[in-house]
């Protein structure tokens, strides 16, 4: 009779390693199983040995309480090792129930969402899992293993001597339980109903930068048996806008000017999200001048504050001149005589002409 494990390490009670895998752990479990069941083995300890065999095997046997139960024995390995007394920052976090995966989406929002928040109506479509098995495909109540007969053994004939038959052997489709869960008649087993298409509606909240995401809570996956709902993750992308390009947390804008608004000077219009806004002009533009329109620009969720407008000046000359126009440039031209520069180049104008004259000989 093998020895009972006097710890109550899951996998010292099945006799495996730490990194086995669910397949030996299983066979690991049905061995054991087999051999301390208490209706073949008459060991006075048979009973307790078998109980805790199998909760072994229910820890194992679950990913999760077996991820759970290797975290515990590491931090458990180093006990011996640690202070006394340790930081309530370095306590062990509560164990937060096995989720679903997250599902990743993408929405495509203007810049006055951005600004000021608004709904969003994403189509989503995700797998259902049934509700009356939970997802597993199969059903809650266990029946009789048809089988074994719900002895939790078989003992197969030996070829062509069917008189002969050899040891017993664990059942396979129970696991030498006996006992077994028929596939469930609402999923005919499968754990899943069709896929849904529907519409999911949410509010974006305003000053989200571009290329951000949101979680959605419970909107992912559905959750399979005691898993719960993963979430939606959706990265938001800004659609083009016709005057205004993004610079989170500015905004960009080229604007054209005639070259006699530049020239001219005054007020110009400038556009925003806001609405019109004047804006004064410097007093020398040139083509590429840039103006700053403060706090006219996206909104930083982070800060609460807007960015600023940039406003690049693109000079514009006419291609060709009305008789009209012609005649007003001639006149702009009579009145600039006066200008300093116009008289200092008139003056040099006139002193390269002398130079050009001929040197009366005679005179000299």
């Amino acid at each position: 009779m093998p020895p009972l494990p006097a710890d109550q390490d899951p996998y010292a009670l099945l006799g495996v390693p730490p990194a086995a895998s669910a397949a030996e752990i299983r066979l690991a479990y049905r061995q054991r199983a087999m051999l301390w069941h208490p209706d073949r083995n008459r060991h006075a300890d048979a009973e307790e040995t078998f109980k805790r065999i199998r909760s072994a095997y229910e820890v194992l046997r679950d990913p999760a309480r077996r991820a759970d139960y290797d975290r515990h024995a590491a931090a458990g390995a180093k006990r011996p090792h640690a202070p006394a007394a340790r930081p309530a920052a370095a306590a062990p976090r509560e164990r937060r129930a096995p989720s679903a995966p997250d599902v990743r989406r993408q929405v495509c929002i203007t810049l006055d969402q951005q600004l000021r928040g608004g709904r969003v109506d994403l189509k989503v479509s995700r797998t259902e899992y049934c509700t009356a098995c939970g997802g597993s495909g199969v059903a809650r109540v266990r029946v009789r293993c048809e089988t074994c007969s719900g002895q939790g053994s078989v003992r197969p004939p030996l070829g062509l001597f069917a008189f002969f038959l050899a040891a017993p052997t664990t059942c396979t489709d129970c696991a030498g339980e006996g006992v077994r869960r028929p596939p469930c008649a609402a999923c005919g087993g499968s754990g899943a109903l069709p896929r849904k298409t529907g519409r999911l509606r949410f509010d974006l909240p305003a000053g989200i930068p571009p290329g951000g995401s949101l979680r959605v809570r419970g909107h992912g996956r559905r959750g399979r048996g005691a898993t719960v709902s993963g979430d939606l993750l959706v990265k938001v992308s800004l659609a083009t806008h016709p005057l205004f390009e993004p610079d989170f947390p500015h905004l960009r804008c080229a604007m054209p000017v005639s070259v006699f608004r530049a020239i001219a000077g005054g007020i110009v219009e400038v556009p925003t999200l806001d609405g019109p806004v004047a804006v004064s002009l410097p007093a020398v533009v040139a083509d590429g001048t840039e103006l700053r329109v403060t706090g006219h620009g996206m909104l930083n969720g982070a800060t609460g504050k807007r960015g600023d407008l940039l406003v690049r000046l693109r000079l514009v000359r006419p291609r060709a001149l009305s008789e009209a126009q012609r005649e007003l440039l001639a006149r702009l031209e009579r009145l600039a005589a006066d200008d300093p520069a116009q008289l200092d180049w008139e003056r040099r104008r006139r002193a390269a002409e002398d130079l050009r004259r001929p040197v009366d000989r005679d005179a000299a």
